[in-house]
């Protein structure tokens, strides 16, 4: 028995990077050049192709990534976390887009 939850435990412990290795996406509407931008309690970098997360997102909030990510940049035509935005949760997240 003992072995058993070493062994689940272990593969727990091996399983947690991946989770840490999910990388969100943003298309601004507009192109943005902005680096090392904080939204969410995730680092995005962004450029010509549209923005990127930078760092763990285990910790992050998507909807609250969205909504600082749309005030930094401006609006948003696309949002990808662990599924994609569809219309509706990207209608929400750009209400609090810069104008």
């Amino acid at each position: 028995m003992r072995t058993m939850i070493l062994a689940a435990l272990f593969a727990a412990t091996m399983a947690a990077p991946a989770l840490a290795d999910t990388v969100w996406t943003a298309t601004p509407t507009q192109a943005s050049n902005q680096a090392g931008l904080a939204a969410g309690n995730v680092i995005w970098n962004c450029d010509k192709s549209g923005c990127a997360t930078n760092s763990d997102t285990t910790v992050g909030d998507d909807k609250h990534a969205c909504r600082e990510l749309a005030q930094a940049v401006g609006p948003l035509s696309a949002f990808t976390s662990s599924h994609p935005y569809d219309a509706a949760s990207l209608d929400k997240c750009n209400k609090w887009a810069k104008r």
